[in-house]
């Protein structure tokens, strides 16, 4: 040890026992601290001294503090999350506006403010307060976007696309928009483009792997699923892609797997309770989906998938009642989709609650909603024939048709409208009408029941079975 060395390991030695030298502006402000009376603890030559209770007690409460704007934006945004947390909303609300408003470049302020905004009406009571800034846009399109209000969410983020042309987040949330008003085909090329300008980025990409799962994209799926997991299969959006794509291929257990996983990194991960929830039904096991889900509304009261999870999960259970409430839950959040006024009019249709009227009304609900799967079309029809209203069955059955011949459709729901047309027409006195329908009917290759053709027009004919191909055909030769 050289000789400087040893002249300063005593001095060392000393600081390292009585605890590091205290900063001189530390020492300063602590000094300016005692000569104002603070309640603030002192340390002086290495001990700590703490002042008594009645002084703590005497030191200012920290929302006189937030009312006197004496917090600064990350105060205020912390203050914001303890409230919160006191369920003390309108109190937390006022000082996440503070935040935004002092420090608008803080995201999370924004999103703990937009959790708290549960409704338009508390959304519209939060917009006063706020300043303007390119950051309040953000927060607007994302409220729209969280309230269901996917047009509009839509539109800002198409308009924030345009001013931030490098942004990877509005373009994502613009497929998010597409994918909730069911526009796949967009949805998908918008994800692809994304992925391929920046293959390391994971946000967002479990919708896109759902969207590969409705439109059953086998192949994309599985090439998503290797590049989530090359890139970091520790991650959410990793473990749901995964279970998207085992549950594609029907290895349910699997999927169930790879969504606990996700739960496991993430226990507020709303899409793995609703995705697990559904892969529970698949394999007939309703009390554990009816758990997924109801955990899934818990941290989430707006997301409508949970709430139409369970409307299925005890309508298959056969009580359609609590069926019914779910599903008005989620129409109640999605009042434009025509699935979850489908699934109310089956319920009204049921058995144990026979509102044929209470049906019909719903199935008219659901045509305004633009019934793209003719769901509605088809169990209004088949309604009116059973109610003998054969005007209205033939109003429906033609629209239906029309419906099906655009799409190009081939199947047993265009040989019953068919079939229906035919005979109605005939017993209208429609004969040249009856005869084109008749000859579409053989278009196929064979024909019905010819006592389906003959009988007189009932609604029992609806149900009259279907023969062999063979037959069909044995019986148009002879």
């Amino acid at each position: 040890m050289s000789e400087r060395s040893r002249k300063c390991a005593p001095r060392l030695r000393s600081r390292a026992i009585g605890g590091p030298a205290e900063p001189r502006s530390w020492r300063a402000e602590q000094g300016a601290t005692s000569a104002r009376g603070g309640a603030g603890p002192t340390l002086r030559a290495g001990v700590l001294t703490v002042p008594s209770q009645s002084r703590l007690l005497s030191s200012p409460h920290p929302s006189a503090v937030a009312q006197q704007n004496q917090l600064c934006p990350f105060g205020c945004y912390i203050y914001g999350l303890v409230l919160t947390g006191r369920d003390r909303h309108a109190e937390a609300r006022a000082a996440l506006v503070r935040s935004c408003n002092a420090y608008p470049c803080n995201w999370g302020a924004w999103l703990a403010l937009l959790a708290l905004c549960t409704d338009a009406t508390t959304l519209a009571s939060v917009f006063p307060g706020l300043e303007k800034h390119w950051m309040r846009d953000f927060f607007e399109a994302s409220a729209s976007l969280e309230l269901g209000d996917n047009a509009t969410a839509l539109q800002r983020f198409l308009d924030l696309a345009r001013r931030f042309p490098g942004s990877r987040y509005c373009a994502a949330q613009v497929c998010v928009a597409q994918y909730n008003e069911r526009s796949f085909e967009d949805a998908a090329s918008g994800f692809e483009a994304i992925v391929a300008k920046d293959p390391f980025r994971l946000e967002s990409l479990d919708v896109y792997s759902n969207i590969l799962y409705v439109t059953e994209e086998a192949a994309a799926l599985a090439h998503l699923a290797h590049l989530v997991v090359a890139t970091d299969k520790y991650r959410c959006e990793s473990c749901c892609v995964v279970g998207n794509y085992y549950s594609l291929k029907g290895a349910h257990e699997t999927a169930i797997l790879y969504f606990r996983r996700a739960l496991r990194l993430n226990p507020s991960y709303l899409a793995a309770w609703t995705l697990m929830g559904h892969e529970y039904v698949e394999l007939k096991n309703p009390s554990a989906a009816v758990e997924a889900y109801r955990a899934a509304v818990n941290l989430n009261p707006r997301d409508y998938r949970a709430w139409y999870g369970l409307g299925q999960t005890y309508e298959l259970l056969g009580l359609q009642s609590y069926a019914l409430h779910y599903y008005k839950r989620a129409a109640a959040l999605r009042p434009d989709d025509a699935r979850m006024w489908c699934a109310i009019g089956m319920c009204y249709e049921s058995s144990e609650l026979g509102r044929n009227d209470l049906a019909m009304s719903s199935y008219r609900r659901a045509l305004q909603s633009n019934d793209s799967e003719g769901l509605a079309l088809a169990r209004l029809a088949k309604l009116h024939v059973a109610l003998e209203q054969m005007d209205e069955a033939s109003h429906y059955y033609r629209i239906n048709l029309r419906r099906l011949e655009e799409q190009g459709a081939m199947g047993e729901e265009l040989l019953e409208a068919l079939c229906f047309l035919a005979l109605h027409a005939k017993s209208t006195g429609r004969l040249d009408e009856a005869e084109q329908h008749c000859t579409r009917l053989m278009d196929f290759g064979g024909c019905v029941e010819p006592a389906l053709l003959n009988s007189t027009l009932s609604s029992d004919f609806l149900l009259a079975p279907l023969l062999s191909a063979g037959r069909r055909r044995r019986r148009l030769s002879a």
